[in-house]
């Protein structure tokens, strides 16, 4: 039984980004199966060019994939490099660079001494709004980890709660409604004042008035 039918938007975009992009990134842009558009691509004649030989590498590029396999997922490198993680498993094999994180190496120093300034500033910096989850991106280990080896260090392990997008929302319409600050702050069980410094900010982040 024969899948969904290729049109010809799909087909004008395969032809426009086939070069830019991976056969896993066209996939996940048109919504279709890795080998669905390999096969695709086949049918409409189309070769795809080598995108990864295109691909500028610079030495601090190359110092930094050194310096991060094995401490980061490969999505996060990639993420970082701006990369696709094809194009950086390539280079990586080429440099001889191991990319698996093993779960219970040890932590670096230089690891330790990021993860300390990053929970002591999220208690110091009044515009700060950090959560486990995006330390845990810059450090480079899992969220979870973050948290235990933070409260070996004897860190305050209460960071401030990252504001969600429906929450914003909530402040807005809610303001927009002439509900008070201290109202909406007993809603999200949030303090006063913070509400008001994060809503502050998000006018501004969306031109609001």
């Amino acid at each position: 039984m024969g899948g969904r039918r290729w049109g010809l938007v799909e087909d004008s975009t395969l032809r426009v980004w086939c070069d830019q992009e991976s056969c896993e990134q066209l996939s996940k842009r048109l919504g279709r199966s890795v080998l669905s558009v390999k096969s695709r691509l086949q049918t409409l004649g189309i070769k795809k060019k080598n995108i990864y030989q295109n691909k500028t590498w610079t030495k601090e590029m190359e110092t930094f994939l050194k310096s991060r396999a094995g401490q980061q997922s490969s999505k996060s490198i990639a993420k970082n490099l701006g990369v696709s993680r094809d194009v950086l498993r390539l280079k990586a094999s080429r440099l001889g660079v191991s990319l698996r994180v093993y779960k219970n190496r040890l932590w670096t120093q230089g690891e330790i001494d990021l993860l300390i300034s990053l929970v002591e500033k999220s208690h110091c910096l009044k515009d700060y709004d950090p959560s486990w989850d995006r330390i845990s991106k810059t450090v480079g280990r899992s969220a979870d980890s973050c948290r235990k080896k933070a409260g070996e260090l004897g860190l305050n392990l209460e960071l401030k709660k990252e504001w969600k997008t429906t929450e914003l929302k909530l402040v807005h319409n809610n303001r927009l409604m002439g509900v008070s600050y201290k109202d909406i702050a007993r809603k999200l069980n949030r303090t006063e004042s913070s509400v008001r410094k994060r809503y502050a900010r998000y006018k501004k982040e969306c031109n609001l008035t």
